[in-house]
């Protein structure tokens, strides 16, 4: 047994089984949609795994060694098990093993192919016909064209399918095949046995267009009565793995629905798309050792409940989206450490996170010089137009208020009146941390040879103002910079002797 795992810093997990000749590759395309919010474990079973080792033995083996990982490896619960086409019966025996939780269950294509006297019929011609058709199958990718067997039994489009067949692993046995068809033929006795469960969430899809299903949804019903039926028009067995963005949606809702797993609206960031992830797990590495996945895993699940706590920003499409979602990580971090170290300690740790790149940019760029100066007065003039824009899409973004450049004392000014990181930390008593993100502002223009003049931030005050000026420029000598009673740094201009 093989076993991938994709967006491993999620919380919440999803397994994958795939269907009769296949490996974890069948959901190739699936994944990297549901790895953005979910921990994905994709199985390639025994007999499926390219090794000439194992055999595909029964589906309750295959479930039990599943379980042994989960116990072992993912603190003994998922939030759903996916079963495809014949997966489907190691995914039941998987989802009704008592020795770990798995909250929901979506069986994909799980046929009734129990046909009274033609059965053992069945059981001796299906292996045989599939070990025959296996090198046509893997080569269909190439050719272009399907058996006309498997056109039969699919019932889909032959485009649709040939992706998938050219990723079937090697080294798939008769002895193997043979067993996949005698647990097929016999999923449905086992399945009546199981003990009814009317509470449990379970969902059965199939292509409208494919065979065998009627009997199918019976038979599930009288042991899961309240089993969701899902068929999807227009299309064939196994594909709808063909339209991999629409299934991840349709996962993802069933999920929801479950009340298990926070439901996130709007398109946020996902944590595995932000640039800080990689630091943050460094660091944790470093000052807690043993201790650091544990802790990675509950600020991601802290970053994933805050989702579906804020309003629409925009995700990517907001012109300070990093800001904003690396504002909410940092909340989310700070909150999972089990020391809660003093804000100053942490605050060299996020200059860099947010503004490490700035030292780079410094070896050219002197805010002394005229030059840079009008270079910098038109990024923000640029970075305010976006807002002002983004603010009629999202109202609850940053409200920028420009201001001309004072050519005079060469001085770039502009200012926030509404700051999404400081309504966040106010709404969530989170104003002693917040300070770790308006602070690094002064080290970033400092790595540019400026000056950073700011009389308070939307979390002390009403309004986050910017005065940016190089350090030698006489402005500059007129203020200092204090801390103040709630961490905030803030300018305050120079007291002078005699006053």
């Amino acid at each position: 047994m093989e076993i991938k795992e994709f967006g491993k810093e999620n919380p919440h997990k999803i397994v994958l089984i795939p269907g009769c000749m296949m490996c974890w590759k069948q959901f190739d395309a699936l994944i990297p949609y549901l790895a953005k919010r979910y921990h994905v474990i994709a199985v390639s079973t025994d007999g499926f795994d390219g090794s000439s080792d194992t055999a595909f033995t029964t589906a309750e083996n295959s479930a039990k060694k599943l379980a042994e990982f989960i116990k072992e490896k993912l603190d003994g619960n998922v939030q759903l098990v996916f079963g495809e086409s014949f997966g489907s019966a190691t995914a039941v025996m998987l989802f009704n093993d008592r020795s770990i939780r798995a909250d929901s269950l979506i069986i994909n294509g799980p046929q009734y192919m129990d046909l009274g006297p033609l059965t053992k019929l069945l059981a001796y011609i299906i292996p045989r016909n599939q070990y025959h058709m296996l090198g046509k199958m893997k080569n269909a990718g190439k050719n272009g064209n399907l058996p006309l067997l498997l056109k039969q039994f699919t019932r889909s489009g032959n485009g649709n399918m040939l992706d998938m067949f050219a990723k079937m692993p090697d080294n798939i046995s008769f002895e193997t095949l043979e067993n996949c068809t005698k647990e097929a033929l016999a999923l449905y006795e086992r399945i009546e046995n199981f003990e009814r469960d009317p509470k449990a969430r379970v969902s059965v899809w199939y292509g409208a267009k494919e065979p065998n299903m009627k009997k199918a949804v019976q038979k599930i019903k009288t042991v899961y009565p309240n089993a969701e039926i899902h068929p999807f028009k227009g299309l064939g067995h196994g594909e709808i793995l063909a339209h991999p963005e629409y299934m991840a949606k349709e996962i993802m809702k069933f999920i929801d629905k479950s009340g298990n797993v926070p439901v996130i609206i709007n398109d946020h960031i996902m944590l595995n798309e932000l640039m800080y992830c990689k630091p943050i797990k460094l660091w944790l590495k470093k000052r807690y050792s043993s201790q650091a996945k544990k802790i990675w895993r509950k600020t991601a699940a802290r970053y994933n409940k805050y989702l579906t706590e804020i309003p629409d920003y925009g995700g990517k499409n907001n012109g300070h989206a990093q800001a904003i979602y690396g504002g909410l990580l940092v909340f989310a971090w700070y909150g999972s450490l089990p020391d809660k170290p003093p804000i100053e300690e942490l605050q060299p740790f996020v200059n860099e996170l947010f503004f490490g790149a700035f030292s780079k940019a410094g070896k050219v760029f002197d805010l002394n010089r005229p030059v840079y100066m009008r270079i910098i007065d038109m990024i923000f003039r640029k970075s305010g137009d976006r807002d002002r824009k983004d603010i009629i899409k999202y109202p609850d973004g940053f409200v920028n208020v420009d201001i001309p450049y004072d050519r005079d004392d060469q001085a770039a000014r502009y200012k926030f009146t509404q700051c999404p990181n400081a309504d966040f930390a106010k709404k969530h008593g989170l104003l002693n941390i917040l300070p770790l993100l308006c602070n690094c502002d002064y080290y970033g223009i400092s790595q540019l040879h400026g000056s950073l003049i700011r009389h308070g931030t939307c979390g002390n005050s009403d309004v986050c103002d910017y005065c940016v000026v190089g350090n030698r420029n006489p402005i500059a000598a007129k203020y200092e910079t204090l801390t103040d009673k709630n961490g905030f740094i803030i300018s305050r201009e120079k007291v002078q002797n005699g006053e």
